[in-house]
């Protein structure tokens, strides 16, 4: 099964997080500069290019295939960026390998089960429009994701402080806990309720948690 995430969210934390450790520890890890030279600007441009294809409102025909290029360009490099200077890497752990979803040499990783670990969620207002998300595990005080979990999805309505799961339409997907969102100015006064799940690099998604509610402040 292929390493890199299918979708265009997933894909983006994923290479940000492999990207963030790479060029840390380029030194370290003897990796080739010529190529990071090369895979620099096409994370670049993918950042980029995703940021304004993210909010569906202002997806066009254009900005999608501004995006789809872009991604087209980014991934073979990726690709040989894990082949040839990450797979077999005598400075690189297995451990770490597993960490940042990348194949392990000689080896058949084992699927990952769902997540049946319930999420515990608090919703933090912030000046600026935003909202703070902390998510737990069930009986555990410590923010952190269980095993095998990648991302944090929070599924949330605007104006409506005790949504059915049906009817929270917006999606907030991080990888990063906590997650901060981010909301426009005209939200500013209105309240927000929404459910957390988990989620892994396989689309695997468990349980859904409470529901928690916030008021969005300027």
């Amino acid at each position: 099964m292929d390493y890199i995430p299918q979708t265009n969210e997933l894909f983006d934390d994923w290479q940000g997080i492999l990207m963030d450790e790479v060029t840390a520890n380029a030194l370290a890890w003897n990796i080739d500069s010529g190529l990071l030279s090369i895979i620099g600007p096409l994370r670049t441009n993918w950042e980029s290019a995703w940021l304004q294809a993210k909010p569906p409102g202002t997806r066009s025909k254009a900005i999608t295939q501004l995006k789809d290029d872009a991604y087209n360009a980014y991934v073979p490099q990726l690709r040989k960026l894990v082949q040839q200077q990450l797979k077999n890497n005598a400075n690189i752990t297995n451990e770490q390998r597993v960490e940042f979803g990348i194949p392990v040499p000689g080896t058949q990783r084992s699927p990952i089960p769902p997540p049946n670990t319930t999420p515990v969620i608090e919703l933090q207002s912030l000046t600026g429009a935003r909202i703070k998300i902390v998510a737990r595990q069930m009986n555990s005080t410590k923010r952190g994701k269980p095993k095998g979990v990648t991302n944090v999805v929070f599924r949330f309505a605007v104006g409506n402080e005790n949504p059915t799961e049906s009817q929270c339409n917006e999606v907030f997907l991080f990888s990063r806990n906590p997650g901060i969102l981010q909301f426009e100015i005209p939200d500013v006064g209105k309240v927000i309720g929404g459910y957390c799940y988990w989620l892994t690099s396989k689309n695997q998604r468990g349980p859904k948690s409470n529901l928690a509610t916030g008021l969005i402040l300027p």
